[in-house]
């Protein structure tokens, strides 16, 4: 059973008598254990609805609706599955041990992968859920493979029980579940002819393993007593991004489609020219890094004649990581000569850590403490939570506050960069 936070006003829910609080039951004699159940069992005409009111006891509830009418409910949060593995490149391990708690927890949740794009490694499925993933169609789920020889993902995951991940990928694409994957790379360790071979087998699996991305291993500061890892330098990204462009050739042809994707971070690493934004396809994995700069910089492009201020810009400033600022910078080189790009290199997790999501209020804090001539101050929304906090526990207030600059939080897209710069000029 399952908790309603959150009642629509005159939705159908609401109208029925159903109020935040009570706990849906069943629909239909259906157990509902989570959103999903309940997401797939309300889409029928003919609702039986048994609930558990707050005050206590249980209502029967019948409803009559257009077939795929929602019910107007926001149910509670997942119960979320933990993680099995001790991956030797787990981020949570890479963290400083005093932030709050909600950072440390490790999901391995076929849920949330199905909800939220969340990436699972298919290693703690019980047969119930396989089953479940099946008939209710929980598709696409979001795969993190690393390799496909089960040995070496077994020590790479540092899971000694971890199942056959090419079975288990297997299993579901026969059963039509459509996966997006990634291959986090290690140098040293599944780089080369172990990439190779990952990507062969996982492309045998298409068009149900629908995209193959290759991210380079993210490594902070914080790496007291763990396993020694190198980062990768210019030459291993060129190597990786020559494997991604012999494949993407191959299976243009064999399938016509891209498939396999290499992550942004390696083509600013390895200084090479970003391909045209139709490689991309319809950017499957874009929120894993892939695209999201060539995407930026096509579509501000063709947006960008709106802004012709000049002068009338002076005095905005932009925060950014060091891998976008010169992007961003190049892009609005001709607006306004007042306008400052303010790239913000990250202490807190370290110098290889370059990538705007991952900026921290201290670091801000610290690089825009000194400035003078900025007038109002764009800070992207990819670095901070649903209730306005740094990964480091800042609140955004504590920026306002400290700096005395308006300050404006907004989408890291070029429609809201572009709205945002035309509602200050």
């Amino acid at each position: 059973m399952t908790g309603v936070e959150v009642t629509l006003a005159g939705g159908i829910g609401e109208r029925s008598g159903i109020k935040p609080g009570d706990r849906i039951l069943s629909i239909n004699g259906h157990e509902i254990r989570d959103p999903i159940d309940y997401r797939y069992h309300e889409e029928g005409s003919a609702l039986r609805i048994v609930i558990e009111k707050k005050e206590g006891g249980i209502k029967d509830i019948k409803i009559r609706k257009t077939e795929g009418e929602g019910l107007g409910l926001d149910l509670a949060r997942i119960d979320i599955k933990r993680c099995r593995n001790h991956c030797i490149f787990c981020f949570m391990d890479q963290m400083p041990k005093w932030l709050r708690r909600s950072l440390y927890i490790k999901d391995d949740d076929f849920r949330l992968s199905f909800l939220f794009g969340n990436y699972i490694t298919l290693t703690n499925l019980t047969g119930a859920e396989k089953e479940r993933i099946i008939t209710q169609r929980l598709s696409p789920l979001y795969v993190s493979v690393h390799t496909t020889d089960p040995l070496l993902r077994r020590y790479i995951l540092g899971n000694m029980k971890a199942p056959d991940v090419m079975k288990e990928i297997r299993d579901l694409a026969e059963n039509k579940i459509r996966m997006h994957t990634q291959i986090v790379v290690v140098p040293g360790i599944n780089d080369g002819k172990h990439l190779e071979r990952t990507i062969a087998d996982l492309s045998s699996l298409y068009p149900n393993v629908s995209s193959i991305a290759v991210v380079p291993v993210g490594l902070t500061r914080c790496r007291d007593r763990l396993m020694p890892i190198p980062t990768f330098t210019r030459r291993g990204a060129e190597d990786l991004l020559d494997i991604v462009h012999s494949r993407q050739g191959q299976f243009r042809k064999a399938f016509g489609t891209t498939l396999v994707f290499g992550a942004d971070e390696l083509y600013i690493k390895g200084k090479w020219e970003f391909p045209p934004i139709r490689d991309y396809e319809d950017l499957p994995q874009v929120e894993n890094g892939i695209g999201m700069v060539p995407y930026f910089l096509n579509r501000f492009g063709r947006l960008s004649q709106r802004l012709k201020m000049g002068n009338k810009i002076n005095g905005i400033g932009i925060v950014t990581g060091v891998d976008f600022s010169k992007y961003l910078r190049m892009l609005l080189k001709d607006i306004g000569p007042g306008l400052r790009i303010i790239p913000v290199a990250n202490s807190f997790f370290g110098k290889e850590v370059t990538v705007t999501g991952l900026l921290t209020g201290s670091d801000i804090r610290s690089k825009i403490g000194g400035l003078r001539g900025v007038r109002t101050l764009i800070i992207p929304s990819v670095a901070i939570n649903d209730d306005g906090l740094f990964l480091d526990d800042i609140h955004i207030d504590e920026i306002k506050s400290s700096c005395n600059i308006p300050i404006r939080v907004i989408e890291p897209d070029p429609e809201a960069l572009i709205e945002e710069l035309e509602a200050l000029c």
